[in-house]
């Protein structure tokens, strides 16, 4: 017996999810012969994070509001503008149709409370601020609240309540005994920490540079630990139960490891780690600048292994059946048989012109981290390429001249430019990008393109109205 089920038939929170799922090549028939119940999901499901830019336009353009507006079925929900403090004086009431991303610098703020209602605003965040915060009143009522080089901080009781919560550099707080009923917590750079007994029931925790911190006995058990640079701990024996945890540049810990035992997900970097046979039962293992460790035979029932600058490896011709393999500057290697075989095997380069291509010569996947581009990026060797991602993490500009046919082409946190050459590929994605004016002419041929929290002074999007998927996550059509 067939069954005949329309989009609009499913549940609203199956549609969120198939709203990811659609992107994929399998649905793209699907997507085509079901165009009006997609446009419909959409509307419900698109949420549009407003840059700077346009949320100033939001607030003081009454049409273009108007047009936003009709775009969505849930204002609340569905539309999240981003402000500087100084600019919100005279919108405050446009807050109750939407929730806000509030960025705070160092402005006097003694009547923030009768200037703006902090109840839709959604992630408060407090930059270079030299004064107390127990007078900013309904402060407690925010989801999330992020400060940053606060140094007047120290009474943070006001926050027992917010449900996510960071603290970078605020280095005058020596209380945090309020603290204990959040989802996440993170204190970066703080160096009065040392009893976190109240943190036991936080679900996650990033500990970073709190070099007075010892006892750690009372995060047995939470979900997902962080301990970064947090140079005081030398026993981690009293760890266990979680689901994720990472261990970063904590060069005192030389033993314990065997407290990993059991966890699905591990994170070690600049760890003495010799033996892995205690992460041979976990899902997810990241190892990076471990040059202590030789073997990594234990590792080979692992779905997913990324294996950076471990330089004491030479052979990881056992590493076959990992589902998914990542390698970053393993200058060392010299058995590798198999691994170029390896469908799902992701390199990660710093350099395009270091021989990879004559080791892996069948990689379906790279990853180019911090490169440093000429004039043109040239491609001429990726003949078996599946998916490349460009991800530049300063500001020299990426540009692509020359034509390249791979499926997929990810620029991921880049000042991108010129990219005239990418019109044969079937899926261009944008995540995190900044420029100027982006010539998006060549696009006009690709059958998925999307935008994610980009930040371009102008886009055509006119020139991309026929691309079939077009997904548009942090900014808006003209």
């Amino acid at each position: 017996m067939n069954i005949s089920i329309h989009l609009t038939d499913l549940p609203e929170c199956i549609t969120y999810s198939l709203q990811n799922y659609l992107i994929q090549d399998d649905y793209q028939q699907l997507l085509n012969t079901c165009q009006k119940d997609f446009l419909h999901i959409r509307r419900k499901t698109i949420i549009y994070h407003l840059t700077e830019k346009y949320s100033i336009t939001y607030c003081e353009n009454e049409n273009f509001r108007y047009q936003l507006l009709q775009r969505v079925e849930n204002p609340l929900k569905q539309i999240i503008i981003k402000l500087i403090y100084s600019k919100i004086q005279y919108h405050k009431d446009l807050f109750d149709h939407c929730p806000v991303h509030l960025i705070c610098t160092n402005f006097p703020l003694p009547q923030i409370d009768h200037e703006i209602s902090l109840r839709n605003v959604k992630e408060f965040k407090l930059f270079n601020y030299s004064l107390d915060i127990t007078n900013i009143l309904n402060i407690s009522q925010c989801e999330k609240a992020i400060f940053e080089f606060c140094p007047g901080i120290t009474d943070i009781s006001l926050l027992k309540d917010c449900e996510h919560i960071a603290f970078h550099s605020c280095e005058n707080i020596n209380d945090f005994s309020s603290l204990g009923k959040q989802k996440s917590l993170c204190i970066e750079e703080n160096h009065h920490l040392t009893n976190v007994v109240n943190f036991r029931s936080i679900q996650k925790i990033i500990l970073k540079d709190c070099y007075r911190l010892i006892d750690i006995r009372p995060l047995h058990g939470v979900y997902d630990l962080s301990l970064i640079q947090c140079s005081a701990i030398t026993d981690i024996s009293s760890l266990g139960g979680h689901h994720r945890v990472e261990i970063s540049d904590c060069r005192s810990v030389l033993s314990d490891y065997h407290i990993l035992k059991d966890i699905p997900k591990v994170k070690l970097v600049d760890s003495n780690i010799t033996d892995v046979s205690v992460l041979c039962n976990a899902k997810v293992v990241c190892l990076e600048r471990c040059n202590s460790l030789v073997d990594v035979t234990a590792l080979r029932g692992v779905k997913e292994l990324t294996l950076r600058s471990c330089l004491s490896i030479e052979d990881i011709s056992m590493l076959t059946t990992v589902q998914q393999l990542t390698l970053q500057s393993l200058d060392n290697l010299k058995n590798y048989e198999g691994i170029n075989q390896m469908m799902n095997l992701t390199l990660q380069c710093v350099s395009l012109d270091n021989g990879i291509f004559e080791r892996f010569p069948n990689v379906k996947r790279i990853e180019c981290l911090f490169v440093l581009l000429k004039d043109n990026l040239r491609l001429l060797s990726f003949h078996n390429l599946h998916c490349l991602t460009i991800s530049l993490h300063f500001a020299l500009p990426v540009q692509i001249k020359d034509s390249i046919n791979i499926h997929t082409v990810i620029f991921q946190t880049c000042r991108v430019e010129n990219i005239n050459g990418l019109g044969k590929n079937r899926v261009v994605r944008f995540l995190t990008c900044h420029g100027d004016v982006l010539d998006v002419s060549s696009l006009a041929t690709v059958p998925l393109v999307s935008f994610i929290k980009c930040q371009f002074t102008e886009i055509n999007y006119e020139t991309l109205k026929n691309v079939p998927r077009l997904k548009i996550d942090d900014d808006l059509m003209e």
